[in-house]
């Protein structure tokens, strides 16, 4: 039956006892031969005693670990270093110091219940043979018996402490570690934490603080490909992405919290799966990313608060006061073309002026419904989100300069256009690359889709793809006006609004 392994401080004392060993059977053979001048008893107890040590050190400590080699070799070692001690005078042989060796190893490697047997092996055996010689008397063989009993109880204690400072010191070593890889994991932390404040001196954007989180993750995990999401008003947002998921990897998500509130998510995927201290490193570096992601919810509920009380305010004004305002002049410049036809040149200016009145009634109009209709957002925010979830082929290059976003009214369809287009060129072209160009001012803009790939034929659209009806009706509706063009060289959307 196998024991458990030896550990290292055990392998030290079985090396100890080991030379011990031998030092007591060249002390014993060196007594017993001087002693006795060579005598045939002393000789054979020398041979005896001999081939026990030999035996003992020549067997490998996988071996000698075992609980019946280790009895069995212990018994043997016993019974011979008695028969060397009653050879060579029993209480007063020179091998009574080696006949303690067989129970200071069983101690050592099997334990104190291994090691008081053999002591009381090896204690009967020495009391029963002096007191066959009628060297001692019972009491005598006794004291002489204890002393097996003894020594293994001390080498037991020994053992005892040498294996609690054993245990202390790979406490203290797996303590140390954890130490180390804690001050790693923070040491990252604050590298990344370094990074976002750079980054928050030029852009404090999600998509930012996202893009500069995965990096850190990349050059820890080479290979790996992961994305960032974000919490947003209408559900998760994918802000940033990297590399590429392949079958038979390892996924694992990890949330980004603060206290009890989940404000995104890393989820990465590697060749390896990771461990648990991987995880626990992972969740550290992630901390200011979680901390940032927060700050912008916080930033951007505030300031959409702030905002949709303060268009509320401009559209009820504009609806209730500047409003009738424009209409009730509308209506006077009316009455005074009415009132003064004999003269030309002042009825083309009265028309005139109720033609610009009529244009900011509907600029007017068109502010209000704006401004019910809720906040523009950055169509270029838009885009890079759009470019996280398609992945890196193609590339989609987005260069657009978003001097203001496009005006309320009009974002949605423009947003929609412009991703159904990406969507199709990332799906049928084939090309190597999407580039997003272009510029918006508010009600005024250009933006233009185009890839390198092979190109269709916008007239012939295939039955069952509603993608190119369904742009040119929302251009319609929101009075954009498109151009698709597509041939060999790729396809071209564009989308203008405004002067």
């Amino acid at each position: 039956m196998p024991m458990a392994p030896p550990a290292p401080w055990q392998r030290r004392l079985v090396r100890i006892v080991t030379i011990a060993q031998w030092i007591a059977l060249a002390i014993g053979i060196i007594a017993a031969v001087f002693s006795s001048n060579a005598s045939m008893a002393s000789l054979v107890a020398s041979g005896v005693a001999g081939i026990y040590v030999a035996v003992s050190t020549a067997l490998p400590l996988r071996h000698l670990a075992r609980r019946f080699v280790l009895e069995t070799v212990t018994l043997v070692g016993a019974a011979l270093t008695m028969a060397a001690v009653t050879l060579t005078g029993a209480t007063e042989s020179p091998f009574v110091l080696l006949s303690l060796t067989p129970s200071i190893m069983a101690t050592v490697l099997g334990g104190l219940r291994v090691g008081i047997a053999s002591a009381l092996l090896s204690g009967s055996l020495l009391m029963m043979v002096s007191l066959a010689q009628h060297q001692t008397s019972i009491a005598g063989s006794l004291g002489f018996a204890g002393l097996y009993l003894v020594v293994a109880a001390t080498v037991a204690q020994a053992q005892r402490i040498l294996q609690d400072m054993s245990e202390r010191t790979a406490q203290l070593e797996a303590s140390s570690r954890e130490a180390r890889r804690r001050l790693e994991d923070l040491e990252a932390a604050h590298g990344l934490l370094t990074r976002l404040a750079h980054t928050a001196n030029r852009d404090i954007s999600a998509t930012a603080i996202g893009r500069t989180a995965l990096e850190e993750l990349e050059s820890r995990y080479p290979g790996s490909a992961g994305t960032a999401t974000i919490v947003g008003e209408e559900g998760p947002v994918i802000v940033a992405a990297y590399g590429e998921r392949h079958a038979g990897r390892h996924t694992t998500r990890i949330p980004l919290t603060v206290g009890d509130r989940e404000v995104g998510d890393v989820v990465l995927t590697t060749t390896e799966p990771l461990g648990e201290d991987d995880l626990e490193g992972i969740e550290t570096t992630l901390r200011p990313v979680a901390l940032a992601f927060a700050n912008v919810l916080l930033l951007q509920d505030i300031a959409r608060r702030a905002i949709e009380e303060e268009r509320l305010r401009l559209a009820r004004e504009l609806h209730d006061e500047i409003g009738p305002s424009l209409a009730s002049l509308g209506l006077a410049l009316d009455v005074a073309m009415v009132q003064s036809p004999g003269e030309p040149a002042l009825s083309e200016h009265l028309r005139q002026l109720r033609g610009n009145v009529g244009r900011l009634v509907d600029e007017v109009r068109a502010t209000v419904a704006d401004l019910r209709t809720g906040r523009s957002g950055s169509l270029r925010s838009h885009l890079e989100s759009l470019a996280a979830t398609l992945g890196d082929r193609p590339k989609l290059v987005v260069d657009l300069d978003e001097r203001r976003p496009p005006r309320p009214s009009a974002a949605d369809e423009i947003a929609a256009i412009l991703g159904e287009a990406i969507r199709n060129a990332h799906r049928h072209s084939g090309g190597t690359t999407i580039r997003v160009h272009g510029w918006t001012d508010y009600d005024r803009g250009h933006v233009v889709v185009e890839d390198d790939g092979d190109g269709f034929s916008p007239e012939a659209v295939p039955a069952g793809h509603f993608g190119v009806m369904g742009m040119r009706e929302r251009a319609a509706k929101a009075g954009l006006a498109l151009t698709i063009s597509s041939g060999a060289e790729g396809t071209r959307v564009s989308i203008s609004w405004g002067e």
